[in-house]
């Protein structure tokens, strides 16, 4: 966790811990330190007390533990000490100690910890052996109450690597396990314990070179649940038993695992099959069920498995609403002899369950196939069905490739997609923007950790159909005892709300007039503009008008007329909600109300939703559409556009002050009191650690000037002007953007959650085009399997300029350019060519057979075909494409620590890889070999995004305004990241404000796992047991690997082939859209420089317009941001000299400049201004490590705090590619023959 918090924290232990051990035990001085980690206990405890957020929360909590736990261990010696040792009837067991940490609905979730105070304990059995009886004790106790709880353990332990010294804290832990009233507690706890000991030693094992150092604690997390296990008999949902397929034994016993089993080893054929007594009573002989507890558990299961080694076991539910199968919520993780397939069931409000057995999974999954006479295969990982045997074996190899659970596709009858939201047609009645301040209050003792407290709040109300309707609002608290911000914001919107949906459910104008010009389009209009239908008498041309206005729009078809209902939800702005704002007043909202989450992790959502008196209210991040801060968006602003800014400040003369983003003191604010101070700060108070600057005096000018203007008379008011004016700004920005997509798409942004949502909808608007949905399970897995992003990788990690341009050149030596080219909006280039959008079919085994990949589908434009080959790597081609191998792919590094794939470009031969046809044609054309073809799908295309594209492209050229460029080219970047859109990677969390739901939650077969925020919230994930597959991931596929060829037939084309003439090329770096190359002359005479291939490439090949229009080479200004051509990105700077580490981690030197550029992915700015290029040098061939501090904004429980991180910066390992021995700067590819054993 590379936190400050985390930093700060483990400082504070360190210290305490050194502290300690340099008191030798003298009583006095031990109190003293003490004293000091009690301080420290508080302080930590405050976040957690008062914590709304998830994120890491069991790390926090374990920080939590470990400082308690250093208070034992203190106690302990200094109780020891007075003691005397050799009174060893009376010393305490200074061993482990247990500890609360944390709970939740009176105690129903909670988590502590069993603390390891011997510093020489380092043997996890030996802590295990010890912390048993506490953990056993525990569970008891708290069993007294609840009956029945879901535990989990949660291990931490410092390693270390010996060589280097690096210390780091590692988590080990394990699933949920169900503890009964019957239950044998310490088997449980053994085997939870084997658990965490198995992860310990694999790790160990794994090469990694790390060493237990120190066990910290063991955390203990209890969730007290309805038991969700086989009992007594439950009758089947009526659905379910038509189809048949299930055998329901009617047991009285708790024995219907059992029962279920032994029906499936001895299959009963008369009518009696449901009865107890017609299979064999002597189950203990046949089944071995030694501590498997009845009724058996989920987490039993494994045992039962490992203890029947005959035996495999699937177990799957039952959705309540719909009474489909779903999961598997088990699923075996080896198939044997004999494999056995359970329905879980339970009763509504029951905290009984029920198993049955499944005989025929085919009847039980089929909502279709039950017109199937013939045999069905179904897949116990995915529950899709076949009707050949072939087909589901080959299905299996890629369903195992990713985790089991329920696929479901679209029915014939739904499965294209086409524009739908309507609803974004019309714009939005109302929407509001607002913004919290807070206070940055300083950690005692601790100056680098402040705490963000939120003393006011404003927002503001924005009408599309009346200004008088406007409203701005705000709040500040004047001490920490006033009502907070959080809940007058709430309070405050609740009542505004209902007020703005008043208005609108009593406001419906007939539509106005029509003008000449308004009634020339509509009796012009010939089709749909939506749908793109032509009018006819069942679907005849109507007005479509906005019914808040009265406003004539276009004419529509009535089927999309009647689409266009009128929407009376609002939208709530606030900009990096999802960084910051969320965390404010997230547990207000959730106090008392349902809060529906969109969530990207624990922590962090994309927005959030709830309904105040039936109307829906969203909570969105502006930054997510305007993903610049509000200072640099304000400036692209021309003050003409401030039209809502100007409504609240009229006078003209003040008003040029306001229109830019103000200057505050954050830092300075610190305190409560600091509100009522009647003098602007000095000029220093307003350093921000964060930035690592000062203000300029220009902007310090501006802030007197302001202070002054208005008549301000202290900080409050201060505080409460600048936080009006960024609620106003932003109000702005935000409205003028939702005006550009209603200009140009007929679009309300607000309508949508991002960027990207917005983008696709347009998109699929402007085009009117039909997508062909996946109904197959393979198409579908065949895609997914194949997404690779871009390619990012060091392949020469070292190079410096002998450029005849540069004031250093000697022309004694071979000259020597570094130049860094980059693509043109590569994926807009990719979104314009040929892509699928329907008639997917696969190629039977004749026509794989007869397939050329040289002249395949020479003939036709409008298809084309996915294929999966193995291809050869021939060994002739290594040190031709060693610095850019094809067919990249998934692939853990040979000798890698962990277990995490990385995106190679390798010289392996490929197996069973899936690619497009016009990358496996490039490919074959530069050597590789089809060895053989394993499938094809076909699939229509034609460039059906390209207008779209296109129509950006030109505006974005033509565009006047730094604001208006930026819009189109987000239209553009942002519709690409759509494509991809996956169900299986998003989370399912949940909020619970009440045990009930909680309970309900934690009772789920699909529990995996909680979180404490507060005493009355938790936030609780669940596992998925089914995902929809409703995108077109194969315009996605497509998109990635044609702009994979753009980048391979300049790489081979131009620079290998065209440029060859004239000089030996190196690749230095490339990142997904950028090649950095070394190019040498290969003949001193030659005058030919590289400069001029580029003016004679120009038209060709580059977009030159950001060159100077007078440089000194001659080369035009050709291409102006024209997709796919390559660009200088130094815009005729000169590289001078180069180094890389590894891939996002790269400097350069620039010819005439003092500074360097420098690229560090995941530093924060402030710190990389520290570094400087002779570091980056000095790492790579000196093998220097660098570590960095900066700061930055974390929440940790939905607590905002200013963090300092301490990370290292720059290391000179990498493992995307074999670095040659005794020489760090050249690099192979993984598989050429030149490296040995690897």
């Amino acid at each position: 966790m590379e936190s400050a918090t985390t930093e700060v924290i483990e400082k504070m232990i360190d210290s305490v811990t050194k502290m300690m051990q340099l008191c030798n035990n003298n009583v006095q001085k031990l109190e003293k330190v003490l004293k000091l980690n009690r301080k420290n206990l508080r302080i930590v405890n405050g976040v957690l007390r008062n914590s709304d957020c998830v994120g890491e929360k069991r790390r926090l909590e374990n920080y939590l533990a470990r400082i308690k736990g250093l208070n034992l261990h203190i106690e302990s010696k200094i109780e020891n000490e007075k003691i005397g040792y050799g009174n060893s009837k009376k010393r305490r067991n200074s061993k482990v100690r247990w500890i609360e940490v944390k709970s939740a609905f009176v105690g129903r979730v909670r988590t502590g910890a069993v603390v390891n105070l011997d510093e020489n304990l380092v043997d996890i059995r030996r802590f295990f052996h010890d912390a048993s009886p506490l953990i056993f004790s525990r569970i008891t106790n708290i069993l007294k109450k609840m009956t029945a709880i879901k535990l989990n353990f949660e291990m931490s332990c410092e390693y270390i690597i010996p060589s280097t010294g690096e210390v780091s804290l590692k988590y080990f832990n394990t699933p949920n396990t169900m503890i009964l009233l019957s239950t044998d507690i310490q088997k449980s706890i053994d085997d939870l314990a084997g658990i965490i000991q198995t992860k310990m030693e694999e790790f160990a094992e794994s090469k990694s070179g790390w060493s237990l150092r120190k066990i910290c604690q063991l955390m203990v997390a209890f969730n007290k649940y309805t038991p969700i296990n086989g009992r007594i008999y439950i009758p089947l949902p009526t659905e379910l038993k038509k189809k048949g397929g299930i055998i329901n034994i009617m047991n009285t016993d708790r024995l219907c695992f059992v029962w279920s089993v032994l029906a499936s080893l001895y299959p009963c054929k008369d009518s009696n099959y449901e009865r107890t007594d017609a299979y064999p009573q002597n189950y203990h002989d046949i089944l071995n069920l030694r501590g498997v507890q009845m009724p058996v558990q989920l987490s039993s299961i494994p045992k039962f498995e490992a203890q029947n080694s005959n035996i495999s076991i699937n177990v799957f539910t039952v959705n309540d609403k719909t009474h489909e199968i779903e999961g598997p919520i088990y699923h075996t993780k080896n198939v044997k002899n004999h494999h056995i397939n359970l329905l879980y069931l339970k009763k509504t409000r029951s905290k009984h369950g029920h198993y049955c057995l499944i005989s025929d999974l085919s009847k039980v999954c089929g909502r279709n196939i039950s017109a199937h006479k013939a045999k069905m295969f179904i897949c116990d990982r995915c529950l899709n069905h076949f009707s050949l045997k072939s087909h589901y074996e080959s299905h299996q190899q890629d369903c195992k490739l990713f985790s089991p659970v329920k696929i479901t596709l679209p029915d014939e009858s739904s499965a294209h997609l086409e524009f739908s939201n309507y609803k974004a047609l019309l714009k939005k009645g109302f929407v509001i923007y607002a913004d919290f301040e807070c206070l940055l209050i300083k950690g005692n003792d601790h100056p680098m950790k402040y705490r963000h407290i939120p003393y006011s709040v404003a927002f503001t109300s924005v009408c599309s159909f009346d200004n008088s309707l406007n409203t701005f609002f705000s709040y500040i608290a004047s001490s920490p005892n006033d009502q907070t911000p959080a809940s007058w914001f709430i309070a405050k919107l609740q009542k505004e709300i209902n007020k703005m949906t008043q208005i609108l459910r009593s406001r419906d104008l007939p539509m106005l007039p029509l003008s000449d010009e308004e009634k020339l389009n509509y009796n012009s209009s010939m089709e749909c503009p939506i749908c793109g239908r032509v009018y006819c008498e069942t679907n005849p041309k109507v007005h479509h008008h906005d019914h808040l206005t009265g406003k004539y729009i276009a004419p529509y078809c009535q089927n999309c007329n009647l689409q266009c209902k009128k929407d009376y939800s609002i939208p709530v702005f606030l900009h990096n909600l999802s960084g910051y704002d969320a965390h404010l007043f997230i547990e207000e909202l959730a106090r008392s109300n349902y809060v529906n989450l969109v969530p990207l992790n624990m922590e962090k959502y994309i927005g959030f939703s709830t309904y105040f008196n039936q109307t829906r209210v969203t909570f969105l991040d502006s930054y997510r559409f305007l993903s610049s801060s509000l200072d640099s968006l304000v400036k692209n602003l021309t003050p003409d556009q401030l039209l809502i800014t100007k409504s609240y400040f009229s006078d003209v003369k003040s008003f040029p002050l306001l229109t830019r983003k103000q200057v505050f003191c954050y830092e300075y604010l610190d305190c409560w009191d600091k509100l009522s101070k009647t003098k602007l700060p000095e000029k220093h108070n307003f350093y921000s650690s964060l930035h690592d600057e000062h203000i300029s005096d220009e902007d310090y000018a501006h802030a007197k000037l302001i202070w002054d203007e208005f008549s301000i008379k202290n900080l409050s008011d201060y505080a409460l002007f600048y936080l009006k004016l960024d609620v106003l700004l932003l109000a702005d920005c935000f409205e003028n953007f939702r005006n550009l997509t209603m200009k140009y798409y007929g679009l309300d942004a607000a309508g949508f959650f991002t960027a990207p949502g917005l983008s696709w909808a347009a998109a699929l608007k402007m085009t009117q085009i039909k997508l062909r949905l996946f109904t197959d399970i393979d198409m579908t897995l065949f895609i997914e399997k194949a997404l690779r992003g871009g390619i990012s990788q060091s392949i020469c990690r070292y190079s410096k300029a002998n450029n005849k341009y540069c004031s250093s050149y000697d022309p004694n030596l071979d000259t020597k350019y570094l130049i860094y080219w980059d693509v043109c909006n590569l994926y807009g280039w990719a979104q314009c060519q040929s892509l699928p959008y329907d008639h997917f079919r696969w190629l039977d085994n004749f026509e794989i057979e007869s397939l050329d990949i040289n002249t395949c589908y020479a003939n036709t434009a409008d298809k084309c075909c996915i294929l999966e080959v193995d291809l050869e790597y021939s060994q002739s081609l290594h040190d031709l494409h060693e610095q850019l191998p094809f067919c990249c792919e998934h692939q853990m590094p040979p000798n890698s620590q962990n277990n995490s794939e990385k995106l190679l470009c390798t010289l392996c031969d490929k197996t069973k890889y899936v690619i497009h046809l016009e990358n496996l044609r490039q490919t074959v054309h530069f050597g590789l070999k089809v060895i053989k073809i394993h499938r094809v799908l076909e699939f229509s295309q034609k460039p059906w995004l390209k207008p779209y594209i296109m129509f950006n492209t030109d505006l974005r050229m033509q565009a006047k305004s730094a604001f208006e460029k930026d819009f189109f080219k987000l239209m553009i970047n942002a519709n690409y990241g759509k494509t991809l859109e996956n169900d299986r990677k998003k989370r399912k969390i949940k909020l619970a404000n009440n045990w009930f739901t909680a309970r309900k939650y934690i009772s789920l077969p699909e529990f995996k796992c909680s979180q404490i925020i507060n005493e009355d919230l938790v936030v609780v994930e669940l596992n998925k047991t089914t995902i929809n597959f409703e995108k077109p991931i194969y315009v996605g596929f497509t998109i990635l690997e044609l702009s994979k060829t753009l980048m391979y037939d300049f790489h081979y084309n131009f620079v290998k082939k065209d440029l060859s003439n004239w000089f030996a090329s190196k690749l230095l770096y490339m990142d997904t859209d950028s090649f950095i190359y070394e190019f040498t002359t290969l003949r001193k005479e030659d005058t030919t420089d590289i400069y001029h291939i580029i003016r004679d490439y120009a038209s060709l090949l580059f977009d030159t317009s950001d060159l100077p229009v007078d440089n000194q080479w001659g080369i035009p200004q050709v291409n102006k941001k024209v997709p796919g051509k390559f660009k200088d990105e130094l815009c005729g700077k000169i590289m001078t000299e180069f180094v890389s580490l590894k891939s996002k981690v790269y400097g350069f030197k620039i010819d005439g400049k003092d500074s360097s550029v420098r690229k560090l992915k995941g530093v924060g700015k402030t710190a990389i201004k520290h570094i400087t290029f002779d570091d980056f040098y000095k790492c790579l061939f000196n093998e220097v490590n660098q570590n960095c501090t900066f700061n930055t904004i974390q929440s940790k429980n939905h607590q905002v705090f200013t963090v300092k991180i301490h990370k290292k910066a720059l290391d000179s390992s990498d493992n995307k590619r074999y670095i040659l021995p005794n020489n760090v700067v050249e690099t192979l590819p993984w598989g050429h023959y030149k490296i040995v054993n690897e």
